[in-house]
């Protein structure tokens, strides 16, 4: 989950602390994928989007927190019907 004050779209929660520590925006991101979502997540009171990052697909569910401008953001990895080897395990796991 994110969390991103909506109108900097700069980063209060993150799985990543350098870019609240650093004070990051999701438009100054260098993933331009994710820099198009955060437009798109700014822009609107809530709604999903997409990005892709690492050869991996996300959707984007975001929210705004009206009382103080935030946006909350979830993402959730979009499987596109591969096989996955865990790297730990010998199973497989198709999604």
């Amino acid at each position: 989950a994110m969390l991103v004050e909506g109108g900097s779209g700069t980063y209060l929660g993150s799985m990543d602390a350098e870019k609240i520590e650093n004070g990051m925006s999701i438009l100054s991101e260098e993933n331009a994928s994710l820099q198009k979502a955060g437009e798109t997540i700014l822009g609107a009171e809530s709604g999903e989007t997409s990005y892709s990052e690492a050869g991996e697909d996300y959707r984007l569910y975001y929210e705004t927190i009206p009382e103080v401008n935030w946006k909350i953001i979830i993402r959730i990895w979009i499987c596109r019907g591969r096989w996955r080897l865990f790297l730990k395990k010998t199973e497989r796991l198709w999604c």
